[in-house]
């Protein structure tokens, strides 16, 4: 009785087959469906080695007809589950393009053969018995049964899934010159498949082989994966290695840009230095001119006392102009570091009217809001720039007209600012001026040094805020102040607004 190490033999068969399933399904990845695959013909492929366990345990002593059909049919419905899978694995492995049209009627007819041996519609005369039988000088025992013609085209379609696994596992070992012991792996249960069919048709007298030719294709596979993944890793390492360099490359380029982009700031500099001297040069040139005729002038003998007193006052007028070109230069030199606290915008307006020069032909007006947020700025910057707006703007007014200041709350996109406004109806600025009124120097005014309004500007955006200046000849000026309420953030500058488009009615 040698049936019973055979018995025990498939029972290992199992077992291995159920330990690689689990291997491959811990290994499985959704980017890598194969491994999945592999995991479930694991499975089928352990139900089918053990249904043949018992299968042959069936036919030993008197055998239970219903425990033996059961065992047949649980052998032909894992066979061809198994063969579906492993068709729908050669297909993943292989690449193969829109195989979704394939696998579904793939695992439809492996469902309708799993139904036909389940139900026993798949048998003639189903097995009742067993037959003994003799090979290589060993008795052995096997299912005596006859197949019906659905049997017969199972058979057939067992035979045509194995060719059909064994040539896409084929044609992948031959397009990529690897994998080649997945091929041979389905080779050998190509052989045992068509073995087994010519068994259970009649024409041989042995026992079934497709448990081995299974686990011949698992460790073909399992070989074959190794292989892909040491071909993955070691692509991955020279991917790993070339983005290493790039890396370094990459460093380097960007050190080299730093470098360049340093001494590009350093030439820029230096050439605003150059520029910022030839203007101080040619601001300071004509009050010292003036100083040195007048000083040469009160050299003379014979001068008058009116003429001295005129000169004197020459002098005071130039020295002080030169005295306020100073102070600017400074303060527009000076960074501008806001110290905020808390600061009432309202009352910083209110304040700011109330320090102008009293002029009996100016009306002064302010508007303030009752909605205004307190904002987080340094009051002494905004009240120097406040201050500047309303000397120029009085400056602008030669012959008289309306200062009005005005503080409300404005949106700008999601953004909640507080708006500044000072207006006057003096005689406004050409598009000439007002193209240059925010450039250092600029001025209109023979006695104005051009930095004060771009020492605003600064002072504003050092606070997040822009600075608008709308300006028509003979209409007036009006300059806008937006200081965002939330000092973390900083408001857009908005292109064609700076340095005035002519928008006052």
């Amino acid at each position: 009785m040698h049936t019973p190490l055979l018995v025990g033999a498939l029972l290992g068969i199992a077992a291995t087959h159920l330990g690689l399933a689990l291997v491959f399904a811990r290994a499985w990845q959704r980017r890598h469906p194969e491994y999945l695959l592999c995991a479930l013909v694991g499975v089928c492929v352990s139900v089918h080695a053990a249904a043949h366990a018992l299968l042959l345990r069936e036919t030993l002593g008197v055998p239970d007809a219903g425990a033996l059909g059961a065992a047949c049919a649980l052998v032909s419905a894992s066979d061809a589950l198994t063969l579906a899978l492993l068709v729908h694995f050669g297909l993943v492995y292989a690449g193969v393009a829109h195989r979704i049209r394939l696998v579904v009627p793939l695992y439809g007819a492996a469902l309708a053969s799993a139904f036909l041996a389940v139900t026993g519609l798949a048998w003639r005369v189903a097995p009742t018995g067993s037959r003994s039988f003799e090979l290589l000088g060993l008795e052995l025992y096997a299912p005596d049964g006859q197949l019906g013609a659905p049997a017969r085209g199972l058979v057939a379609a067992s035979v045509a899934a194995a060719l059909a696994v064994t040539w896409l596992l084929g044609r992948e070992a031959w397009r990529r010159r690897a994998s080649v012991a997945g091929a041979a792996g389905s080779v050998v249960l190509l052989a045992c498949i068509v073995h087994d069919a010519a068994l259970d048709v009649g024409l041989v007298p042995s026992l079934p082989l497709a448990p081995l030719g299974y686990l011949g294709l698992a460790f073909g596979l399992s070989l074959s994966l190794l292989a892909r993944y040491a071909a993955s890793a070691a692509e991955l390492g020279l991917r790993t290695t070339e983005l290493a360099r790039r890396e370094r490359d990459l460093a380097l380029a960007l050190s080299e840009l730093e470098r360049t982009q340093r001494e590009l700031l350093r030439t820029e500099e230096l050439a605003l230095v150059g520029e910022l001297a030839a203007v101080v040069a040619h601001e300071v040139r004509n009050p010292l001119g003036i100083v040195s005729n007048a000083v040469a002038s009160l050299r003379r003998a014979g001068l008058g006392a009116d003429d001295r007193t005129t000169l004197i006052g020459i002098l005071d007028e130039e020295t002080g102009r030169l005295d306020r070109l100073a102070a600017h230069l400074k303060d527009y030199a000076r960074p501008v570091l806001p110290a905020r606290a808390p600061l009432d915008l309202g009352e910083l307006a209110r304040r700011g009217l109330e320090r102008a020069p009293l002029r009996p032909d100016v009306v002064r007006k302010l508007r303030v809001a009752d909605d205004l947020p307190r904002l987080h700025a340094d009051a002494e910057l905004l009240r120097a720039a406040l201050d500047n707006l309303i000397d120029n703007a009085l400056q602008a007014m030669g012959e008289g007209g309306e200062l009005a200041v005005a503080v409300r709350r404005e949106r700008v996109g999601d953004l909640d600012v507080v708006e500044l406004e000072v207006r006057d109806n003096g005689e406004g600025m050409s598009a000439e001026a007002r193209q240059h009124a925010l450039q250092p120097f600029f001025t209109t005014r023979p006695t104005g040094t051009g930095l004060g309004l771009p020492i605003c500007d600064r002072i504003v955006s050092a606070h997040g805020g822009t600075l608008d200046l709308d300006s028509r000849p003979g209409v007036g000026t009006r300059v806008r102040l937006r200081l965002p309420v939330d000092p973390g953030v900083a408001l857009p500058a908005r292109p064609g607004r700076r340095a005035g488009l002519a928008t006052l009615p």
